[in-house]
């Protein structure tokens, strides 16, 4: 203690800076340090918290996206098939009309053939019919008269 008193430092003075010193530490460390040590831990697990949450939410965010593009491609895929199956069917009854109107006018042709054949019968039959009138009239003229040349023609005229 000498050796304190030699360089002008009192002991009680020193031993009563030393307590309140050590009660200020005490004191600022419950009421200071504790508090914000306690508030930066809460901040950090928030923070913590904040970060695992983001990358959850960047995980859904992808999975979504992922289940997104899948959909759009199943329906981009669905989509294709009714339109070729919509084409194809297009196509099978492009080709039942053609059938179809090809089976009509087949017929019709079959009819107007089978048309033209009876008509073209009973219009030979009526010129037989009319040949034989004037060749039966022409004949009765001819019996008629006394046939010479200018008479002949005479006849065949008015036939004709």
């Amino acid at each position: 203690m000498e050796a304190l008193d030699s360089l002008g430092i009192d002991f009680k003075i020193l031993l009563t800076q030393i307590i309140n010193f050590l009660l200020l530490l005490l004191i600022l460390k419950k009421f200071l340090y504790g508090p914000v040590v306690g508030m930066l831990d809460k901040r950090k697990k928030s923070i913590d918290e904040g970060l695992k949450n983001a990358e959850k939410a960047q995980l859904a965010i992808e999975k979504a996206q992922s289940d997104y593009e899948q959909k759009i491609a199943l329906a981009m895929k669905e989509a294709d098939k009714i339109l070729t199956e919509a084409k194809k069917q297009a196509e099978n009854e492009a080709e039942q009309i053609v059938a179809t109107a090809n089976a009509n006018s087949t017929q019709m042709i079959e009819k107007t053939k089978k048309q033209i054949e009876i008509e073209k019968t009973r219009v030979l039959s009526e010129a037989k019919k009319d040949l034989s009138d004037l060749i039966i009239a022409a004949t009765q003229k001819l019996i008629s008269r006394d046939p010479d040349k200018n008479s002949v023609k005479e006849i065949v005229d008015e036939i004709k």
